[in-house]
């Protein structure tokens, strides 16, 4: 719940400083704004609401990664232009950026940055709940697969978007523009000065829509982990479906007011703190789905361990700044997370897991008479 708060007050900033660039307003009155606009059609719609919004913002978070990308090269001749204008540069600040990845520039770490990097975010991908929660509502499971492509591809496409904070970074450096007094509106500077204006627009939509889809995902997960897990099956307490919904949107109203409530004390940057959060919730909830689903001898008390390790190394690594680029201290919160979840399991009792679960694990060995592939059948028929 911690990573799905941070998370949320994250998207929440990012809101307002890309309302407040595009419009006469200050930055807390484009996160009001923005947050009332994704709170009303989460609490109203719910994730079925989520699901079609997201449709349409996916595509135009594409188009703005490939229109980034594009831009980059043309003003800073693409990632090795960038990366070698601010390793070279004599400004330790500018070589900072780059250490991380140019292998003859101050540091010299970029192998050992690209294998942190891909921990983080690239399997660090199979553990955001915002991405897990789309696949339980398919009806039919044979279609998940389609799903795990598209989203690797939107991914893929939208994640070009980071281009624009290194290139305006490149130009600083190359003192080509002024450094900026917040450099969380890095990205709407670059977007309002180097890119043509209609593709601007769509970009500037594309980013609202990345921090909407976003929002309405963690704010229905929360919501349901409170009324489900905690309520119904923590606390036993019973209620039929239409209790269920009032409870879910009361908490999806609390969780954004908290989570509103966090962004007002939130002083660190937009980037490092979703690195953080993200990074806590890969932790989390990495070793439960790539592992926990795939070996019968995974059980409760390494999902607990692992779980826990993640979480707090993940926190200690962000508040004692041990977290070079933001994601090479939360890397090893990944690993030590995995670790632990494995030796724990081997260490202790074996669950007995329920058909349903053995279905999942033995997906190769998916047939139509299979209880999962069942109950499929039968939601499908509905």
């Amino acid at each position: 719940m911690s990573g799905l708060v941070g998370y949320l007050s994250v998207e929440f900033m990012a809101l307002g400083v890309v309302m407040s660039s595009l419009f006469p307003i200050s930055l807390w009155t484009g996160v009001i704004i923005g947050t009332a606009v994704v709170g009303i059609y989460t609490v109203l719609g719910g994730v079925a609401g989520g699901i079609w919004t997201d449709l349409i913002q996916f595509f135009l978070e594409m188009i703005a990664g490939i229109a980034v990308l594009i831009a980059s090269f043309t003003v800073a001749g693409g990632p090795v232009g960038i990366l070698r204008t601010l390793a070279t540069s004599s400004v330790p600040k500018w070589q900072y950026h780059a250490m991380l990845w140019w292998p003859s520039g101050a540091g010299g770490l970029g192998f050992f940055a690209a294998l942190a990097w891909i921990l983080t975010y690239t399997f660090g991908h199979m553990g955001q709940p915002q991405l897990l929660a789309k696949y339980y509502t398919h009806r039919d499971i044979s279609k998940m697969k389609w799903q795990a492509l598209g989203n690797g591809i939107t991914y893929s496409l939208a994640g070009l978007m980071t281009f624009a904070g290194l290139t305006l970074a490149a130009l600083v450096a190359a003192g080509k523009v002024a450094p900026l007094a917040n450099s969380n509106y890095a990205v709407p500077y670059f977007l309002i000065h180097y890119i043509p204006t209609w593709i601007a627009g769509l970009v500037f939509a594309a980013l609202i829509a990345a921090s909407m889809a976003t929002t309405n995902g963690f704010a229905n997960i929360a919501s349901a982990a409170l009324t489900r897990d905690l309520m119904q099956k923590i606390l036993n307490i019973k209620m039929d479906d239409k209790t269920g919904l009032k409870w879910g949107r009361f908490w999806t109203l609390i969780i954004i007011v908290v989570a509103l409530v966090v962004t007002y004390f939130w002083k660190t940057l937009i980037g490092f703190a979703g690195s953080a959060a993200w990074a806590t919730l890969a932790a989390v909830f990495l070793p439960l789905v790539s592992i926990g689903l795939n070996w019968r001898r995974a059980n409760s008390y390494g999902a607990v361990a692992g779980a826990a390790v993640g979480i707090f190394t993940s926190l200690y690594f962000t508040v004692a700044n041990i977290n070079p680029g933001s994601f090479f201290g939360s890397s090893l919160s990944v690993i030590l997370s995995v670790v632990v979840f494995v030796v724990v399991s081997l260490l202790t009792p074996q669950d007995q897991l329920s058909p349903e679960i053995e279905d999942i694990i033995g997906m190769n060995e998916y047939s139509p008479n299979s209880s999962s592939a069942k109950t499929s059948q039968q939601v499908s028929g509905q």
